[in-house]
């Protein structure tokens, strides 16, 4: 299902940056005002997984990847880029369908995703829940 929504080039620019360069660990992205597009949020280079996962708000939806370091189940160190579709319950119903049906159209442009990980809740992006969620894809 089309969404109409287009993609800001300022996302595949971040998104290649954090892939290629390693210039990021993470990036948020969001519908713009008038929800006819996707564009950046936000970046950072904090390595520390429990302050990115504090940065998806309560009240409005987001996209983000994130460059996931961790520990396979042979001891093995290992890593993803982990892509988050955030549609928390305060958000408004409209957006949050908005946001679910353009996140094709954004993830196809992210080539390279390891696991996608959709939530609505701070338990589905603890480290827990998504070291568990790397492991197993």
């Amino acid at each position: 299902m089309s969404s109409g929504v287009s993609i800001d080039d300022k996302c595949v620019e971040a998104y290649q940056e954090l892939k290629l360069k390693k210039t990021y660990r993470y990036a948020f992205f969001g519908l713009s005002a008038d929800s006819k597009q996707v564009i950046l949020v936000s970046t950072g280079t904090e390595s520390d997984y429990q302050s990115f996962a504090g940065q998806f708000p309560q009240d409005e939806c987001r996209y983000a990847v994130y460059d996931f370091e961790y520990t396979n189940t042979d001891g093995e160190a290992r890593n993803k880029i982990l892509f988050f579709l955030w549609t928390p319950e305060g958000a408004k119903v409209q957006r949050r369908m908005i946001a679910t049906t353009a996140m094709d159209a954004l993830r196809k442009k992210f080539v390279g995703i390891g696991t996608v990980i959709q939530a609505s809740e701070a338990a589905a992006v603890s480290y827990d829940a998504v070291l568990a969620r790397a492991r197993t894809r």
